[in-house]
């Protein structure tokens, strides 16, 4: 979890170590891997281009996945998917949950006050099973604390 300051405006970003560092590994492995495989085969035109493709294909994936956060703003949320990306204003959502989003067992789920989930697979466990008190328990927490500063009243000063 990070704190950025811009144009005086704070800013948490939440983003799973893990996926991280498998988004890099994953890039600079599988990378030279792909630039080793286009290196020593057949140089015709039909073999380059597919592991043209699959390298590419890599990029993308270890890409992603370096990329996937959950940003905590003044106005509400920005979430980085794999697939997609959202806002969502701290009024619409009612709490934040570690638990399963489809084959993933352990990412932060965004429960909304009109009943929809949405995830923000940016947090997520490390392994297969979900650990109390692990690292995405303690960013949901986090996040729960944050939406319950940011619904209650503010006060303005009387002039």
């Amino acid at each position: 979890m990070q704190l950025i300051r811009r144009r005086n405006k704070a800013r948490r970003v939440y983003r799973s170590r893990s996926q991280w560092i498998a988004g890099i590994v994953g890039l600079v492995v599988y990378g030279l891997i792909e630039v080793g495989t286009i290196a020593h085969t057949r140089h015709s035109t039909e073999n380059v281009l597919l592991q043209g493709i699959v390298l590419l294909f890599i990029i993308f994936i270890c890409g992603k996945l370096i990329c996937l956060t959950v940003v905590s703003r003044d106005e509400g949320l920005h979430v980085v998917n794999m697939f997609s990306t959202f806002d969502l204003g701290w009024n619409q959502i009612d709490r934040f949950e570690v638990g399963r989003s489809g084959i993933l067992p352990g990412v932060c789920r965004i429960y909304m006050k009109d009943g929809e989930i949405r995830s923000g697979i940016g947090i997520s466990e490390a392994g297969y099973y979900v650990t109390p008190g692990g690292p995405a328990g303690r960013m949901v927490e986090e996040l729960n604390k944050e939406l319950t500063t940011h619904r209650e009243p503010r006060e303005t000063p009387v002039p």
